[in-house]
């Protein structure tokens, strides 16, 4: 079968969406022929990892607009505005190859954001959209406990999802999609409402065995400090806030414990304020980005 993918991040050895969309290519190269539409910039990545492990099954083409650049530089809204123009190209690069090709299956995978559109839905194949997610809401008893910057995110978040939701071209996705995969049960919903006739709950994020090898590897650790660790995008949903407030009782009770938080994002300057007026920041270390490595895993 010959499939064409939409993955605007792609590329080895990173986490988050770039994960996704690797990961999604080296499972149907195992069994299928497929080409994959990626961002541009990707490409020295992805090169290198397929100069010492080919995909024979997996074809690249590699698209950037140099002109749209720059409006990345106006942050979330930027880069929304950049994926958005750059689905629209998809689609066009996408026409040609199935000219070509005369593919079977069209999938979308990255970015995986529900009340974005693929404009490859447009194209005459059946057409499986996701891992999408982005359907779920921090609840609103939670809001008070946010910062000023974080409260005006979730309203620029619940107001994006709104506005894509009436998107005529999200709502044509939907419509067209043979399958939708849900990252949640939240975002399952908002596709069947949109018009996702079959939808399945299917995670976004997997390790495969050799990923999770250094895991099983390490021994159980049976001296001070205890550690705990939470790792993600440092945004207000996520409820890192919690996390240290949570973290704070605890080392109340017992002070032999340590805390560490792994990625960057929106809150971390409102995090390192909270640690220091719990009385925390000497207990809690803040990583910043990490590469993916067993070197890290293992410190």
């Amino acid at each position: 079968m010959k499939v064409l993918l939409s993955a605007y991040a792609c590329a080895p050895g990173c986490g988050s969406e770039p994960a996704v969309g690797w990961n999604w290519v080296l499972q149907i190269a195992r069994f299928h022929e497929v080409w994959v539409v990626a961002l541009g910039e990707q490409q020295p990545a992805i090169e290198r990892a397929l100069s010492s492990h080919p995909l024979p099954n997996a074809h690249f083409v590699y698209l950037d607009l140099p002109r749209w650049r720059k409006i990345r530089r106006l942050g979330w809204l930027g880069g929304h505005i950049f994926h958005y123009a750059w689905q629209i190209a998809a689609y066009f690069v996408g026409r040609k190859l199935h000219r070509r090709e005369s593919f079977d299956l069209v999938h979308h995978v990255t970015f995986g954001c529900y009340w974005r559109p693929s404009f490859l839905a447009l194209l005459p194949p059946p057409f499986i959209w996701g891992p999408v997610g982005g359907g779920e809401s921090a609840p609103r008893v939670f809001w008070p406990s946010f910062s000023l910057r974080g409260k005006i995110f979730e309203l620029a978040r619940d107001l994006g999802r709104k506005m894509g939701e009436c998107d005529p071209f999200v709502r044509h996705a939907a419509r067209k999609a043979t399958l939708g995969l849900a990252a949640t049960e939240q975002t399952a919903a908002r596709l069947r409402r949109l018009g996702v006739r079959h939808v399945i709950v299917h995670p976004q994020f997997a390790m495969t065995r050799e990923q999770g090898r250094p895991f099983r590897l390490l021994p159980i650790r049976r001296q001070s400090p205890f550690r705990l660790i939470s790792i993600g995008r440092l945004l207000p949903w996520k409820g890192f806030h919690l996390g240290l407030r949570a973290f704070a009782k605890l080392q109340a009770i017992y002070p032999y414990c340590e805390y560490w938080i792994i990625n960057n994002g929106l809150e971390m300057n409102h995090l390192k304020a909270l640690a220091r007026k719990l009385g925390v920041e000497n207990k809690v270390t803040f990583w910043g980005r990490c590469r993916h490595s067993r070197r890290c895993i293992a410190s």
